[in-house]
């Protein structure tokens, strides 16, 4: 997982996976206006490189580090809630399940 880059009256989100940790975290865009919502894809890593399959959102745990910015929701939905006041703000939203996140 990646931090963001923040953008005027926006918050940014970049989610890529982390090789070791199995799960690949993606969103058809990354930065989101208050109020704006996206979908979130996990996919896991299988034994061939290239081999994935998704996962059901809701089989796994959200989190974010700014849930007044940015709420995860149990169906892989992440909603932008606010700034904290800010012109820009940024957050990291994960997934995990078991011994495994990205």
């Amino acid at each position: 997982m990646r931090s963001l880059i923040p953008l005027c009256g926006a918050i940014a989100l970049l989610l890529t996976g982390c090789r070791p940790s199995g799960l690949v975290v993606s969103a058809p865009k990354t930065t989101l206006g208050v109020g704006e919502t996206v979908q979130l894809t996990v996919r896991e890593r299988g034994p061939g490189f290239f081999e994935t399959h998704a996962l059901e959102p809701r089989s796994l745990e959200w989190r974010t580090t700014g849930e007044s910015c940015v709420l995860a929701e149990p169906d892989g939905r992440a909603t932008c809630v606010g700034t904290n006041g800010r012109e820009n703000e940024s957050a990291f939203i994960s997934a995990a399940s078991k011994s495994r996140r990205g």
